[in-house]
């Protein structure tokens, strides 16, 4: 979006996209040159802007033919030609399903055909056409949306992979409640696909409606559905494909709920890997989800508005309460943290080391995060992300060591115009910005000693490998001596053995 453009071009900008807006037209850009303080400035940044323009032209030699252009009614069969391979549908499964969210699980999880015998879909997100006139469950709105040539749908993919299982599925692709408690008062579990969508030009607002392309905080079901499916004791599972974050104040009424980032084309597989114990949920959450509308930014509609949070925001607020911190995504297992250990030898400032192991059941992956809290002094929020590390596919009892590199950057915090190093930060390390397990403090004179004696240990190895190597070469020389003196009293006692038999044979011959 380009707000100014006489900003934008002295700030770099050298094209306007789509072009629909009349940024760069003759009229337009002969504004820039009236005020003869910046007269210089604006024909200097134009006539950079334009020269790349026209390297790149040159460069691709699309000055030579006009034939070259894709721009209609050219290229008109290649754009409308389906590029894709099953490869490229494996990879957008497997993206998908590792990008599934485990938000919350009371054991529910993964489904267990000796317990469910059928289950019951529901909602207008289960079975959603690829386009909707109020809202997409695949993909965002606006000049960058890409329109898959098929979906599979999360009813497909569930209703698929059960019949593996011998689970039967029924469905209702509504949020009618009367409806929705019809079928499911027949199933032993209840699977709510909810969903919101975004486009661009509009914000996300808890307070929008009707939810039209669902620009809102709100999912599409309303908190008296998930009441209803709690008031008949039914068991539920809510399945959420979202733009962002979501307010979710029907959580505690429900067995499990996960998320998914509109996830386009193969959502209804990764659903149904994760549901079924395929995969173990692996995903973690980018953002944090609000407990209340109070707990997000509120937008406002202003055409030019100061947000003046700065780094205060999501995680980093010590006032805004999550539902769902940032960073947060369960597992299917459980994993341990060893304690972080500074590492030498690396080509980073700072290099740690942290063990993760699988303490659970199951195989699984875990991403470990560091955070790190600066001195009050340096002004900034006392939780700030650091780095993350995910493990290899982890099998009960594995474990694996992580190395967390940081660099003078990562021990710096910029404030006032200028970049600050600092001394003393505590790193902590766990599995999201609220459930944090290991600290280290990165104390300048500590780290330098312990970096010292860490050096050290592959020259002590070393040293004492060469005494005992050298132990072992005394003793195989000392061996041949040995065997020298062993020898001849080994012969003597053969001798005489052979002499004492000699004499017991003639006293036997003489008697006999």
């Amino acid at each position: 979006a380009n707000y100014k453009t006489s900003k934008s071009v002295l700030a770099g900008l050298d094209q306007e996209m789509p072009g629909i807006e009349g940024s760069f037209t003759l009229k337009t850009m002969s504004k820039f040159y009236e005020d003869p303080m910046e007269r210089a400035a604006y024909k200097k940044a134009v006539d950079i802007a334009t020269q790349r323009i026209l390297a790149t032209i040159y460069r691709m030699r699309l000055d030579e033919s006009a034939d070259t252009s894709c721009d209609p009614p050219r290229c008109i069969s290649e754009r409308l030609s389906d590029q894709r391979s099953p490869q490229h549908r494996e990879r957008a499964a497997e993206a998908a399903t590792k990008s599934v969210v485990l938000l919350q699980n009371d054991g529910i999880l993964p489904f267990n055909r000796s317990v469910v015998k059928k289950l019951a879909v529901v909602g207008m997100a289960a079975n959603a056409p690829i386009v909707d006139p109020f809202y997409y469950a695949y993909m965002g709105g606006g000049s960058g949306t890409v329109f898959p040539g098929s979906v599979v749908t999360p009813l497909q993919g569930i209703t698929k992979r059960a019949a593996k299982e011998g689970i039967e599925v029924i469905s209702a692709v509504t949020f009618d409640i009367p409806q929705v408690l019809q079928v499911a008062l027949e199933a032993d579990v209840v699977i709510v696909v909810d969903a919101v969508s975004s486009t661009e030009g509009l914000d996300r607002d808890s307070e929008v409606a009707p939810r039209h392309l669902a620009n809102n905080l709100q999912t599409l079901a309303g908190a008296e559905l998930y009441r209803t499916l709690h008031e008949a004791r039914r068991r539920v599972v809510v399945l959420l494909q979202t733009p962002g974050a979501v307010l979710m104040p029907w959580r505690r009424s429900v067995n499990a709920a996960l998320n998914l980032f509109l996830a386009g084309e193969e959502t209804g597989t990764a659903w149904a890997n994760i549901l079924f114990g395929d995969v173990s949920p692996e995903g973690k959450l980018p953002i944090m989800f609000p407990d209340t509308a109070e707990d997000a930014i509120k937008p406002n509609p202003a055409p030019s508005f100061a947000y003046e949070e700065g780094l205060f925001t999501s995680y980093r607020n010590p006032l805004a309460k999550a539902a769902f911190p940032f960073g947060h995504g369960l597992s299917y297992t459980s994993f341990g943290y060893g304690s972080p250990e500074l590492k030498a030898g690396c080509s980073a400032k700072i290099c740690v080391g942290l063990r993760v192991s699988n303490t659970g059941s199951r195989k699984g992956r875990e991403v470990a995060q560091v955070y790190f809290q600066f001195p009050t002094m340096s002004k900034v929020p006392s939780k700030l992300l650091r780095g993350f590390k995910k493990t290899a596919l982890l099998a009960p009892g594995e474990s694996e060591e992580l190395t967390f590199a940081f660099s003078e950057r990562d021990l710096s915090t910029f404030t006032d115009g200028a970049w600050s190093a600092w001394d003393g930060i505590v790193a902590r390390f766990g599995a999201s910005s609220m459930d944090l397990r290991q600290e280290l403090v990165l104390d300048g004179k500590k780290v330098a000693a312990a970096l010292a004696a860490e050096a050290a240990k592959p020259a002590e190895t070393e040293l004492a490998e060469s005494e005992k190597q050298a132990d072992k070469t005394d003793a195989e020389a000392a061996k041949p001596a040995e065997t020298e003196v062993a020898e001849p009293e080994k012969q003597v006692g053969k001798k005489g053995a052979e002499k004492k038999t000699r004499l017991r044979k003639a006293r036997i011959a003489k008697h006999s």
